[in-house]
């Protein structure tokens, strides 16, 4: 019979034994045979008030790995397992070789991708080429844009000038008219024996038109002298329209050619991005693979929990395929009541005690109290975290030392976790039993040297054992305790009620 099947036994012993009692005692209610007692002396003593919980032992801190536990390879790839080099419960170190792969693929993978590498950085090559070439192209269109509009600007101003010349040989020829019509109106004149002053009119006009004639005609000369310098050629003036609409076609197809040169530089640049980004992500891809982890080393000196693979398995190399943890770092997870967890604070001390190991005790520490609770058939516990401060059991003063055996302790084990949430020291205490009801008040037989009288007392804590004596007794006093129990009280005010678990 294991242990915790003695420990229950026992218990359905004790339950049957204290139920014969109080059978014996309900039997004897008219009897007249006593109820057997005892005396003890009241004492100053310590009492504790625990949080008790029960749970397994569990290894705290456990690493999963993979080939991809740098984080660098593409979770995507697969992986051969070409060497396990540990099993289950084996101690290592950090660093040790752990699980090989086979680097076949992973060597085909590098050289695939660095060519893909070497193509997207050639198109890259080729984009900022492309790059340059709209960028030369466009100086070209600009040029040309600038000629257009010098030819625009000179037929213009040929055309003007063709007008010019036209307007100014206008004019003499329109004073001409003016002159032939004033010398035939002289010569009407004359004939008819016009006045002096008539005749006098007409020469005159006559000699205006003249000089009016000389100064245009000195006009279009010097025209004439200048028109060379711009290229000036003597042709009609539709011909000269026709150059300057010419040159204003040559204009626009000039700016629409600048904004297409525009438009190719800003998609070749467009171009080089993607190129640039395909690079970069081609170069990411090679660097990742190449970094890739081809056998798992320990990142710690531990011990295999777990290995899931063998040889010659293939895995995705972001699979946890083995597990290490240290050896010297354990937990242990319990439920306390929503009534218990409010004495708790993470840092608190407890200790530790396993059914494996009788009579040994290990110090520990609370880490963690989760926030929320698990309600069970309308009960409410809270999840508590207590890990070992170290692996060798504590003395009865709390501490190991150089001597203290080192007892290999395994993740599983069961586990029975004290929690003191109050402490009381050199207080009056008398064992629980001694303590009953009446009425309201808690009583206590109390044997003097010529009867046994009843004395009220105010109680403190207790730890189910024993009770602590606020008032009511003195310490030496001898109290009386019924062998067969009595009535438990069920305090309000610390008695029984200020821990549990």
């Amino acid at each position: 019979m294991n242990t915790k099947l003695k420990k229950i036994a026992a218990v359905i012993l004790v339950l049957c034994g204290t139920a014969g009692l109080l059978a014996g005692c309900t039997g004897r209610a008219n009897s007249t045979t006593p109820i057997q007692t005892q005396l003890t002396a009241v004492q100053r003593g310590n009492i504790t008030i625990l949080v008790t919980g029960t749970g397994n032992l569990a290894l705290e801190k456990k690493q999963s790995l993979s080939f991809n536990q740098t984080g660098l390879v593409a979770s995507a790839e697969a992986a051969k397992i070409s060497e396990v080099d540990v099993v289950e419960g084996q101690t290592v170190d950090q660093g040790q070789v752990l699980i090989k792969a086979d680097t076949k693929d992973w060597e085909n993978r590098v050289n695939t991708l660095k060519h893909q590498l070497d193509s997207v950085k050639a198109n890259l090559v080729q984009t900022q080429t492309n790059v340059v070439n709209a960028q030369s192209n466009l100086v070209t269109m600009q040029y040309n844009l600038a000629t257009a509009q010098a030819n625009l600007d000179a037929a213009q101003y040929n055309l003007q000038a063709q007008q010019d010349i036209k307007a100014a040989q206008d004019k003499i020829d329109n004073t001409n008219i003016q002159l032939q019509q004033a010398q035939m109106f002289y010569q009407q004149a004359l004939l008819s024996n016009s006045p002096a002053e008539v005749l006098i009119s007409w020469k005159q006009t006559i000699a205006n038109c003249e000089d009016t004639i000389a100064k245009y005609q000195k006009d279009l000369q010097d025209l004439k002298t200048n028109l060379p310098i711009v290229g000036f050629s003597m042709t009609d003036i539709t011909t000269k329209e026709a150059q300057v609409q010419q040159a204003q076609n040559g204009i626009a197809q000039s700016q629409a050619s600048v904004e297409l040169a525009k438009k190719n530089i800003e998609s070749a640049q467009a171009n080089v991005i993607v190129s640039q980004n395909a690079v970069d992500d081609a170069q990411a891809a090679l660097t990742e693979e190449q970094n890739g982890a081809q056998v798992i080393t320990s990142p710690i000196k531990g011990i295999v929990t777990k290995v899931s693979v063998k040889q010659g398995d293939i895995v995705q190399r972001n699979t946890d395929i083995i597990e290490i943890a240290d050896p010297e770092k354990f937990e242990a997870n319990v439920m306390v009541s929503e009534r218990d967890v409010t004495s708790l604070t993470v840092g608190g001390q407890s200790t530790v005690t396993f059914d494996a190991l009788p009579g040994l005790t290990y110090a520990a520490k609370v880490t963690r109290i989760a926030p929320l609770g698990t309600i069970q058939l309308g009960v409410v516990n809270y999840q508590v975290t207590v890990e070992l401060t170290s692996t060798k059991p504590v003395n009865g003063a709390g501490t190991t030392t150089a001597s203290t055996p080192l007892i290999n302790l395994k993740d599983g084990f069961s586990a029975i976790v004290n929690i003191p949430v109050q402490e009381k020291d050199n207080v009056l205490i008398v064992p629980s039993s001694a303590i009953s009801h009446k009425g309201q008040d808690y009583v206590i037989q109390v044997k003097t040297s010529t009867a046994t009288e009843t004395r009220v007392v105010k109680i403190g804590i207790t730890d189910f054992q024993n009770t602590e004596i606020i008032d009511g007794l003195n310490q030496g006093d001898q109290v009386v305790i019924p062998l067969i129990p009595t009535a438990a009280p069920t305090n309000s005010g610390g008695f029984f009620g200020g821990g549990g678990g």
